[in-house]
């Protein structure tokens, strides 16, 4: 299996445990300024250290799928890094126009991830005949996304007047 039970079970798992410790504890001291300071200075150094480690692992498919405690580790320091990363651009610049939509792909991730397989599985041997050229590769890349997000608008329209009929 690409995605063993373990550990692979464990990362939902562990938002569990934090959302529970979240619910219990007061986590207000990470919001604090010399707190995001020196969290965001371990984040730096953190990644100096180990981005190759990361790479390495997540670029070799039978050590990433079957991955070990070490760089289960290293994505659980990293996802939290991460969270407390958005929150503190959610906290300045979430109502941007980038942050909203961000933020609507997130709450429709799943509706993205399955009409943006659709096309990908329709189109993947004319992206991969033009695939040696970056202009083409990023214009299939925006022209894929702009179509995504188009048929997702669609689709939530038809959905929203079909519940208002």
């Amino acid at each position: 299996s690409y995605f063993p039970l373990f550990p692979w079970l464990a990362y939902p798992l562990s938002g569990v445990v934090l959302y529970q410790l979240q619910q219990k504890f007061d986590f207000r001291f990470f919001y604090l300024p010399k707190t995001k300071l020196l969290f965001g200075s371990v984040f730096l150094l953190f990644l100096a250290f180990t981005i190759k480690y990361a790479i390495n692992v997540s670029s070799n498919l039978q050590q990433y799928y079957h991955h070990g405690l070490l760089f289960f580790i290293w994505v659980i320091l990293f996802c939290l890094f991460y969270a407390l990363l958005v929150h503190e651009l959610n906290t300045h610049i979430g109502e941007s126009i980038v942050f909203r939509y961000l933020k609507w792909l997130g709450k429709n991730v799943t509706l993205v991830y399955v009409i943006q397989w659709i096309i990908i599985g329709n189109i993947a041997t004319e992206v991969y005949k033009t695939v040696s050229n970056p202009v083409y590769l990023a214009a299939w890349f925006l022209g894929i996304v702009f179509v995504t997000c188009v048929s997702i608008y669609l689709v939530l329209r038809l959905k929203i007047s079909s519940l208002s009929s």
